[in-house]
């Protein structure tokens, strides 16, 4: 049976990128959910002007959460999440959704090649948990709904930032790591000022090893083995590394 295929982008205030960003998105999905985070600007109509179903905040509840407004609103087996300012790029979208589809995952993360100094504390808490070094930060993902359609407020935090992925894995996920080349944002920048971000992940990070520390006892257990050769290195269940370059 087809699985349905859905596209999460929280927006706001990106009307000058959002049509782009849906209409390059939706050659890979069945449906593009633009979650409008009270945007002042043109956002919204220009997103469904592009084809995407757009939902409306009333008020700014931030992208983390904008996120999980989108996933629990979309109908799909399976979901994808990127930025409505063109950093994730669409085209990657199905080396994102090949290991879920195929069956290896239920979790892939779209692996930055460079890795902001901002959100050290964020890999170190997941590091010290899974005993594994992921990019915990990136907002480019694919996973089946089924491992967080019941999420809620509690479980986030202060960002996305590893609140998704120690959920998903808390869940029973496999989690699998693909390398991706972002694109730089092409127009604005962006919304969280640099001194803002060490002090968001700051509080994040408090937030994970509070939430989900307890996590550690059980993935200490899981041993790290060799599979098929050349430069993937698997966990076993809940925990899934296939580091899969894009070129």
């Amino acid at each position: 049976m087809r699985q349905h295929i859905s596209a999460v982008i929280p927006a706001f205030n990106e009307e000058r990128s959002i049509q782009d960003v849906v209409k390059r998105t939706l050659r890979f999905v069945d449906e593009v959910l633009v979650v409008d985070d009270h945007s002042t600007d043109r956002t919204c109509e220009l997103a469904r002007k592009a084809g995407a179903r757009v939902i409306q905040n009333r008020y700014e509840r931030k992208p983390h959460l904008a996120i999980l407004h989108g996933i629990k609103s979309a109908n799909a087996d399976i979901l994808v999440t990127l930025d409505a300012d063109g950093q994730h790029p669409p085209r990657d979208i199905p080396r994102l959704l090949e290991p879920i589809i195929e069956g290896r995952a239920d979790y892939t993360i779209g692996r930055r090649e460079r890795l902001p100094p901002s959100e050290k504390p964020i890999r170190k808490v997941v590091r010290d948990i899974l005993a594994e070094e992921l990019d915990a930060g990136s907002g480019f993902r694919a996973f089946r709904r089924e491992f967080l359609s019941k999420s809620k407020l509690s479980d986030m935090g202060f960002c996305s930032c590893g609140s998704y992925l120690l959920l998903a894995i808390k869940n029973g996920a496999r989690v699998t790591e693909v390398t991706y080349h972002s694109s730089p944002r092409r127009f604005g920048g962006s919304k969280i000022a640099r001194k803002g971000k060490y002090d968001l992940h700051g509080r994040q990070a408090s937030f994970l090893r509070k939430k989900y520390g307890r996590l550690k006892r059980t993935m200490h257990m899981i041993a790290l083995r060799k599979t098929g050769g050349g430069n993937k290195n698997t966990l076993q269940i809940p925990l899934r590394r296939d580091l899969n370059r894009i070129e």
